[in-house]
């Protein structure tokens, strides 16, 4: 039973994380599903051709190659594909580390955050869903455990990188995460002005053009919910 995982980064560094980690997220959750089945379809194929290997055996040297096919440069390294994402390959080393290469549009610097999430929230200590509403603006006084995960989410953060921790955890479905920087945000961006907050979020000055008004809101949605359906009513 596979019980690592390594996630490769856009710069090809990787991070090893356990099994029961990485399933946090639910796209890498479906990708490790992906190969075990594969897997066990590959048991399964090899007790038949088993059988036929023995049977052509004993037909003499010259029928020993016929079930061979050419090795992968790394001959312990085998590669599966989800026929739905060709270009999202796992691959297993020894049949202990499965390799997860969805991750590979997101920055060192993103996964490592990520991963180290991942490792404490499954192993360690996991954080109570966040819900609305909130007793205060203060994030240790929402999230609990509060110590590891305010800091976490607050230490050495700023508002790019919670965004792109936003795209980061949407994009693989990591609920717990999601949840937990959209919240920093909205703590964020609370009591800043329109003209603050716009420029954080691409939003032009104008918004009378209620096409434009919908997009907006449409594209950041996830503040909105964070907030328990509140919005500001200052134009922001």
């Amino acid at each position: 039973m596979t019980k690592k995982v390594k996630l490769l980064s856009n710069s090809d560094e990787s991070f090893l994380i356990p099994i029961e980690a990485a399933r946090l997220s639910e796209i890498i959750s479906a990708e490790i599903d992906i190969h075990l089945r594969q897997d066990d379809d590959d048991d399964d194929d090899g007790d038949i051709d088993n059988g036929e290997h023995g049977r052509d055996n004993d037909d003499g040297d010259n029928n020993n190659h016929h079930h061979c096919t050419e090795a992968d440069p790394d001959e312990n390294d085998t590669t599966t594909h989800d026929s739905n994402n060709p270009s999202s390959p796992i691959r297993t080393i020894d049949n202990d580390i499965v390799i997860v290469t969805i991750t590979d549009r997101l920055s060192p610097r993103i996964l490592r955050k990520i991963t180290q999430f991942l490792i404490h929230h499954a192993t360690i200590e996991p954080m109570t869903p966040i819900e609305p509403p909130f007793p205060s603006e203060d994030i240790r006084d929402i999230v609990r455990p509060a110590t590891w995960y305010a800091d976490f989410i607050t230490v050495d953060v700023d508002c790019d990188f919670l965004l792109e921790m936003v795209r980061a955890a949407n994009f693989l479905c990591l609920q717990p995460l999601l949840q937990l920087a959209v919240l920093a945000i909205s703590i964020h961006i609370n009591g800043k002005s329109p003209e603050e907050i716009r420029p954080m979020f691409g939003i032009g000055n104008d918004l009378n053009d209620p096409e434009e008004k919908d997009r907006v809101r449409a594209e950041n949605e996830w503040v909105f919910r964070a907030r328990g359906g509140r919005m500001r009513n200052d134009g922001g």
